[in-house]
């Protein structure tokens, strides 16, 4: 919690592909705490979890190019502190 943290998608070439990420089924917006950078990864740059918006959850990166549009597997975000 509070703390950086980025997610990848394996595209081959992402210069060619449009690339967007899903958060339990919905398209990310960017915003200032979470920016699809040029290489199509997911950075947070501070990870949240409050009673109004978590960044916790089941994660899919979307890529389209000429040839069509593929999903990654999920990837699960667990947000947590220790006490």
């Amino acid at each position: 919690k509070n703390s950086p943290a980025d997610l990848e998608c394996g595209v081959l070439e992402p210069s060619k592909a449009t690339i967007h990420w899903l958060h339990n089924g919905v398209k990310v917006e960017d915003d200032a705490k979470r920016v699809t950078m040029d290489d199509g990864s997911l950075h947070f740059v501070r990870v949240t979890r409050n009673r109004k918006r978590t960044h916790a959850g089941i994660y899919q990166c979307v890529a389209s190019n000429s040839y069509g549009t593929t999903r990654s597997r999920n990837a699960s975000l667990i947000v947590g502190t220790f006490k």
